[in-house]
């Protein structure tokens, strides 16, 4: 009995024979044998139940930690993730689990970094990602949902200025601006194209992202078209754009070798023009074309190719005076 392991019934039957004959003498081996693997038989039952009450907890913390991943309760998954890990240090599946946890918690880091810096459509990756590591997460729906108010309230601010002549100014392909310039101009966020094209239909393009509160002024010249960063030396030029471009007016007569006519002469760093009386006298010259000089109590105006001449009489000589330190220093700034 003791060999097929039957141990109570191996303990009744040597207690039958304690009974009926006492004195035998493998009866004190037989109980000293019964005792020790009834002893073993108890510490294997206890091994067994230690063992399956351990494979419960594993099993619980297991069921727990991806119960609590699948309801987006990362921390709370970490924390059943240390209980599992110290019934079972190896366990590939709480590995896996805790990279998953760490993956996910590091995408919701970048989220709220990138909300923070009003980077929307890298928020919208990151969701991505989020995504494919926990499908099940049920605050993803809410996540981009704040994405999404976020940009609709989002906005940035656009200034152009031009170094020269007007070009025509697009934002997305519409017209923008006025008078070849955009002056705080509140546009959308995200990727858009700017466009300056001169007036000889030659054009420039730039893609650029916008961030929410962002102010972005630019500059551009129009002979290439080249757009550029706006920069604090550019108030300068701008100044001197300015005033290049003011025009002054002036009372005039223009004498002719017969008689005269009376008009308006009028000066800027772009264009000299003569509004005259006589429409025949008029014109309009580009300031590069023309050269100015000024005598006493009139101004004499001539094209650089010496084939035309006009003589302007002023009404005093103070005005003649204007007129040429107003040339100079047109000049001056067309340098």
């Amino acid at each position: 009995m003791l060999a097929a392991g039957r141990l109570a019934e191996a303990r009744a039957e040597l207690d039958k024979i304690s009974r009926l004959a006492p004195g035998t003498p493998e009866l004190a081996g037989l109980r000293k044998r019964l005792d020790t693997e009834t002893e073993e038989l108890r510490r294997q039952e206890a091994e067994i139940a230690a063992t399956a009450e351990r494979q419960e907890r594993i099993a619980e913390a297991a069921r727990l930690a991806n119960e609590q991943f699948a309801r987006g309760r990362y921390d709370d998954v970490r924390a059943a993730l240390d209980q599992w890990a110290a019934l079972a240090p190896q366990a590939p599946e709480a590995q896996a689990l805790r990279q998953r946890v760490a993956a996910a918690l590091q995408s919701l880091r970048t989220y709220e970094l990138a909300l923070e810096q009003k980077q929307y459509d890298e928020a919208l990756r990151v969701l991505s990602q989020l995504e494919k590591i926990n499908p099940a997460d049920p605050a993803i729906p809410e996540f981009r949902k704040r994405v999404d108010a976020r940009r609709a309230a989002a906005s940035a601010t656009l200034s152009i200025f031009r170094l020269g002549p007007a070009a025509t100014l697009l934002f997305d392909d519409k017209p923008v601006g006025e008078g070849g310039e955009v002056q705080s101009l509140t546009v959308p966020t995200g990727s858009h194209k700017i466009t300056v094209r001169n007036s000889q239909g030659r054009q420039f393009e730039k893609i650029l992202e916008f961030i929410d509160g962002q102010t972005v002024s630019f500059v551009y010249d129009s002979a290439g078209p080249l757009l550029r960063d706006f920069q604090e030396s550019d108030r300068d030029r701008i100044a001197a754009r300015d005033v290049r471009e003011q025009v002054r007016s002036f009372q005039v007569e223009h004498r002719h070798t017969f008689g005269s006519c009376r008009g308006q002469l009028h000066i800027s760093g772009i264009n000299v023009v003569y509004e005259g009386s006589d429409k025949s006298h008029s014109f309009n010259l580009s300031f590069d074309q023309v050269t100015l000089e000024a005598r006493e109590d009139r101004v004499e105006v001539e094209t650089k190719d010496g084939r035309r001449r006009w003589n302007f009489k002023l009404p005093d000589a103070s005005q003649v005076a204007q007129i040429q330190v107003l040339w100079e220093r047109l000049l001056q700034l067309g340098k």
